[in-house]
């Protein structure tokens, strides 16, 4: 029988990532009803580890290979930008953003069913944006698709120009810290 790992995300982004390092996955829906929100009032890390975890239990019925599930959020002054609910929305965490560093933390969480071994990792980045003009905020909202990105961006289709500085993972930034996921799915013999 052939091993599968199953992605419980509908993000097209975690989907490149692992297209691009060759690891087969098949598509699973993320079945998770009421997702927790993120405070800040406690330890981030601990609750984006819980909340991947989360998102690959509920997405694990009826099925009996290991499940990946992952999340991603921005951090800006004790603020966390999450997915922008409009276009004007994305505007204002943009124009926020500009001129300044901010955090971006992903997580993921591998879960096998019938064993129910979890393994769990966050990655912290630091991004700094350059001072973007409103004009080319609202050229990037127009043209690209911000809604479905935390922050209201996606670090692969922002112009070069918006980055300053990035201290972290290219691809943990993008929505999976692949520097920690590839040594567990070789540890792991998951695929």
């Amino acid at each position: 029988m052939t091993k599968k790992l199953l992605l419980a995300s509908s993000s097209p982004r975690r989907q490149e990532i692992l297209s691009q390092f060759k690891i087969p996955f098949s598509l699973i829906p993320n079945l998770i009803v009421n997702e927790p929100p993120i405070s800040t009032t406690s330890n981030i890390l601990t609750q984006m580890r819980r909340l991947a975890k989360l998102k690959a239990e509920s997405s694990a019925v009826n099925h009996s290979e290991w499940i990946l599930a992952a999340d991603t959020i921005v951090i800006f002054k004790q603020s966390i930008f999450g997915k922008p609910s409009s276009i004007n929305h994305a505007i204002s965490m943009l124009t926020t953003l500009s001129g300044n560093t901010h955090r971006v933390i992903s997580s993921f969480c591998l879960y096998h069913p019938i064993t129910k071994k979890t393994i769990t990792r966050t990655h912290s980045n630091l991004i700094t944006f350059s001072s973007i003009s409103q004009n080319d905020i609202l050229n990037y909202c127009k043209t690209a698709t911000p809604l479905d990105k935390a922050g209201g961006y996606g670090i692969q289709d922002i112009p070069d120009t918006f980055i300053a500085n990035i201290r972290g993972c290219y691809y943990s930034v993008m929505g999976l810290p692949i520097k920690f996921l590839l040594p567990i799915i070789k540890e792991y013999d998951i695929v």
